[in-house]
């Protein structure tokens, strides 16, 4: 059918699910692999990802989804849930506990590959709590904007061949001033606000 769902061991080394035909994952699929730091998804036809997908992974710090078929990306399957009149602002960072539920957030995450997908959409939450998330590749999907990444130690992001990417605005890179490689290569960029590298140390 392509859905996978299993419960294992704490200490059970989970294989390369790389290159299969997986086409959905359950909520709570990994349950029980709290020990697990790299998950490599590539290369299935995984279309839709739910809130609470990868809960449990409280120690992953490498997980790969490129070459899938995403289309978007909600609140709940990376980061913290919070109600939609929550203020975002980089102090509510540390705070997300008090404003938040951070029940699913992938807190150990350092490095995130959703390239080679058909992603058009990504919540404002979307990366809420990865506060260690160092590595973002979003290369060749289907991105008209890219607002609000709330990630604090992010240093490279990678946008390649994002070909309807048109928008930057002055929020975009608000809290990520570690940020020291971006690739906007084969973009469309028309429009960048002056303030958008404002926060860059």
């Amino acid at each position: 059918t392509g859905m996978c769902s299993f419960y294992v061991a704490q200490d059970f080394e989970i294989p390369d699910l790389s290159k299969n035909s997986l086409s959905e994952l359950n909520k709570g699929t990994f349950q029980g692999l709290q020990k697990l730091e790299s998950l490599n998804l590539l290369s299935n036809c995984i279309s839709v990802l739910r809130e609470g997908t990868f809960d449990g992974l409280r120690n992953l710090k490498t997980l790969n989804l490129e070459y899938n078929r995403i289309e978007s990306i909600s609140a709940g399957i990376f980061g913290a849930i919070c109600d939609d009149n929550f203020t975002l602002t980089c102090a509510n960072l540390t705070r997300l506990w008090r404003y938040c539920d951070t029940q699913f957030v992938l807190q150990n995450l350092a490095h995130l590959d959703l390239g080679y997908n058909e992603i058009t959409f990504i919540h404002q939450h979307a990366f809420l709590g990865c506060n260690k998330l160092q590595l973002l590749n979003l290369a060749d999907n289907r991105l008209k904007t890219l607002d609000y990444l709330y990630t604090p130690e992010l240093t490279d992001l990678i946008l390649f061949k994002n070909g309807n990417l048109s928008i930057l605005s002055n929020s975009t890179f608000n809290c990520t001033t570690k940020l020291s490689r971006i690739n906007f290569r084969y973009t469309n960029i028309e429009v960048m606000h002056v303030t958008v590298f404002q926060h860059f140390k």
